[in-house]
């Protein structure tokens, strides 16, 4: 094989290497992950089961089939695959999806040998500073002849953390056209000075701008082009496989989330209605699957919404079902009505907050009058829906989080035999730099840096999954699973033909776990009947296709599994919440050292693991400079070009090709006031 000019990686963090930070397993770990994890063991050991909707070994059936999803391929991935076609390039794209570092290390080790003169890592779908720092070590390993060029989304969470990584190139906005051309200079040794929006490190560690990169014309821009997804490590088949494909009609928002940095990312522009149809047909050439929409908002501007919904009835409906993000503001009945026809199955409601108060904190633009009109609409028609929530916000009360609760478990009331909202998400706030709430003086900028949320929003997370688990047609808690065992929320609501067959198991499986957590967290007597109730609804429902599966005894093998996990949990969990004071205790500097072992494949990183609890990483270096007053200058000028796309108005090019103000509702545009 030809060595490839490039290699880009497309990585989706697996949100398991919070075990090797400190900080992470104090919080996350001890108030969050760690009690789900042990609950979900315990549940798993009464069962006999192992709960996984993603494996086919440990699946349920639903009506007699199991559950269907669609393969990974992101749009990230195959938007700068085309890019680079085009440009005449020799590329190679990497986009498993969901891995582990681990599954990293044997991917690369694939690739040794090859000599591409560069490699983009997106940094878009990774959660933690660490993990993309070990990432980075092991591309430097592999390839250390290769310019190692970053971008993606991580600039907008922490601008100093992601100019201190190990890179040569930093890109920073829109990368479709400037990857081709930095690969092209790199490849024919011309400067990179001339392709603005880059942050290059000089010989002194100082870093020189390129100038401000000015946004694309999304019309301008190719459609994707879907076939490269069998060029694309793993390959697959748009022609014979189901594929989940994205669809993006407008980039930026013009909503103020004080939360959000959609708005900060992009200056807001939109395609015309026309246009956007174009783009969800042209998905038309794979074979079955799923349109996600990645727009902000889909469904605002709300009149530019209603004409895209009436051009895709004109042609007979989406060619694949649709999800997409909306707002509750933009869902009266007749709206919801030809989002039906046209194809839309499934949506995404940022709710953030059921306290009309911490909305306006928000600067959500949205009043709770409005969602029981919008979940009405949406199931009279049939069409499901994940809501989001944020506990902890600044300003955020015992009071507003009883209401937030309040509002999720009341949220199906009135549709109880086929609830419209089958599934929630709620995770601690987190801060970051692009977001105006960042730049508000009075908030502690080191209580909500990433991955360190505060203990008391972690576990009120947790409160909002046991009351949540008490309701049978309140929604479900979307990674009540795990992120590595749980699964998209359009495989849950689009893979089956019987979704609330789903909604039912997961409803199942989350209320034997809420009576675990009551009784480790509370000391809550457990229901020893409920229990059982819920284990044969498990096994006579949905796991009779399991060979040797008594409906009264379970799986010995099986429950051992469970009952070491749980064991194993337990340990970990009572070290996690004593760490801070006693240090890593016994198991947790075991977990980290063949966490360590495992991602590196390094006996040196076992062994300090095993001795310490911790890992280096070449993170020591990178805080230094990252204290340096030249990232810290481009730190802030990144945020501040941020704060200024978030003071754009919606855009949309017109047939001359000039950018013009979308006129928009003043209904929708009107801002509710701010409490102080």
């Amino acid at each position: 094989m030809k060595n490839p000019d490039v290699i880009l990686l497309v990585p989706f963090d697996d949100g398991e290497g919070f075990a090797l930070e400190p900080g992470a397993r104090q919080s996350f770990g001890a108030h969050l992950l760690g009690p789900l994890r042990l609950a979900l063991s315990e549940f798993e050991e009464y069962c006999g089961l192992r709960f996984n909707l993603a494996s086919k070994a440990n699946s349920p059936r639903f009506n007699g089939e199991p559950l269907s999803s669609g393969s990974h391929r992101s749009l990230t991935a195959v938007t700068l695959a085309t890019h680079l076609e085009r440009a005449g390039l020799n590329w190679m794209v990497v986009d498993p999806g969901i891995d582990n570092l681990a599954g990293w290390r044997r991917r690369l080790a694939k690739l040794r040998g090859s000599d591409p003169i560069a490699v983009g890592i997106s940094t878009t779908f990774t959660m933690g500073s660490r993990w993309i720092r070990i990432l980075i070590s092991l591309v430097r390993r592999t390839f250390p002849r290769a310019k190692l060029i970053l971008g993606g989304y991580y600039y907008a969470t922490d601008a100093r953390d992601f100019l201190s990584l190990d890179a040569d190139v930093f890109c920073v906005g829109e990368g479709e056209v400037r990857l081709p051309e930095i690969v092209h200079r790199l490849k024919s040794g011309e400067t990179l000075d001339a392709v603005p929006g880059l942050y290059i490190p000089n010989a002194d560690g100082s870093l020189r701008h390129t100038g401000r990169a000015e946004p694309l014309d999304m019309a301008k821009l190719p459609a994707i082009d879907w076939s490269l997804s069998s060029r694309i490590e793993p390959s697959l088949d748009i022609h014979s496989e189901k594929v989940d494909v994205g669809v993006e009609t407008q980039r930026g928002c013009v909503f103020k989330c004080g939360f959000c940095t959609f708005r900060t990312l992009a200056s807001p522009t939109v395609m015309s209605p026309e246009e956007a149809v174009e783009r969800i047909f042209n998905t038309a050439s794979v074979r079955a699957g799923a349109i996600m929409m990645t727009d902000a908002t889909a469904s605002y501007p709300h009149d530019r919404w209603v004409e895209i919904l009436k051009l895709l009835i004109d042609r007979g409906g989406a060619p694949h079902p649709i999800w997409a993000y909306v707002r509750v503001s933009d869902l009266p009945d007749e709206t919801v009505r030809l989002m039906s026809l046209a194809g839309v199955k499934h949506v995404f409601i940022g709710q953030e907050s059921g306290d009309q108060e911490m909305l306006n904190r928000m600067r959500k633009g949205t009043n709770l009058k409005q969602i029981q009109p919008a979940i009405d609409a949406l199931a009279r028609h049939n069409i499901t829906a994940i809501t989001a929530f944020i506990h902890g916000y600044p300003g955020e009360t015992s009071e507003s989080l009883n209401n937030t609760r309040a509002l999720l478990a009341s949220i199906n009331d009135g549709h109880e035999a086929k609830p419209p909202v089958l599934l929630y998400v709620v995770h601690p706030f987190i801060l970051q730099d692009m977001t105006s709430v960042a730049q508000d003086e009075d908030v502690d900028l080191i209580s909500y840096y990433l991955n360190y949320p505060p203990k008391r929003s972690a576990e009120e997370c947790l409160a909002t999954v046991i009351a949540c688990s008490r309701i049978p047609h309140a929604p479900a808690f979307l990674y009540l699973l795990g992120k590595e065992k749980s699964t998209s929320s359009s495989m849950i609501a689009g893979g089956h033909s019987t979704p609330h067959e789903v909604f039912r198991w997961m409803k199942t499986v989350e209320r034997g776990m809420g009576i675990f957590l009551e009784k480790n967290l509370d000391g809550t007597r457990v229901n020893g009947a409920e229990l059982n109730h819920l284990k044969r609804t498990l096994l006579e429902s949905y796991y009779q296709h399991r060979a040797g599966l008594s409906q009264v005894a379970p799986s010995l093998a099986r429950t051992a599994v469970g009952a070491a996990s749980a064991s194993l949990y337990r340990r970990l969990n009572k070290e996690w919440r004593n760490e801070e004071q006693d240090g890593p205790g016994a198991f947790t500097r075991v977990l980290v050292g063949l966490t360590a072992y495992k991602q590196l494949g390094n006996v040196k990183a076992l062994a300090e693991g095993l001795r310490t609890g911790r890992l280096s990483t070449p993170e020591s270096e990178s805080v230094e400079k990252a204290a340096s007053g030249s990232i810290g200058e481009a730190a802030d000028q990144i945020i501040e070009q941020g704060m200024q796309n978030g003071k754009m108005k919606l855009m949309m090019y017109n047939s001359d090709g000039k950018l013009e103000r979308v006129k928009t509702r003043k209904s929708l545009s009107r801002r509710l006031p701010v409490r102080s």
